[in-house]
């Protein structure tokens, strides 16, 4: 019998372990670069269905801020330096979202409009978990 509490007792702690980590929300970088030629209008719009993201944190990246934060990143690397560019260098809205499990259904709306070029969506690290990129079709 003792082995049996025992065997329970390590399944209920288990379940309730689970149940727990499981619950706590990651933080998602959600990335959408635009086209070259977006207009003011087409980046309102694509701001506008970010919204259904419920973003903590959302903020547009220029080109010229784009350019400064590669400088930044590869300041210690002349050969990437030297291979970028200002004109390379994509405007971008940059948000932050938590939830339990990415919903990408929101983004089949933002990929959809004329102005997005690539849509990158980054799962953050967590002490117990690796950080990952998430795969939205």
């Amino acid at each position: 019998m003792g082995g049996v509490a025992a065997i329970v007792g390590a399944l209920a702690a288990t379940a309730v372990t689970l149940a727990v980590t499981r619950t706590q929300p990651h933080e998602y970088a959600v990335s959408v670069f635009l086209e070259e030629d977006a207009t003011p209008e087409q980046k309102a719009a694509v701001e506008s269905a970010l919204d259904a993201l419920d973003p903590v944190e959302r903020k547009f990246e220029s080109r010229e801020q784009a350019w400064e934060n590669y400088r930044k990143l590869f300041k210690d690397r002349p050969d990437l330096l030297s291979a970028g560019s200002l004109e390379a260098m994509p405007e971008s809205f940059r948000l932050k979202t938590k939830s339990r499990m990415f919903d990408c259904a929101p983004l089949v709306r933002v990929r959809e409009l004329a102005a997005v070029d690539k849509i990158q969506v980054i799962q953050r690290p967590t002490e117990d978990e690796a950080g990952a990129e998430i795969a939205c079709g």
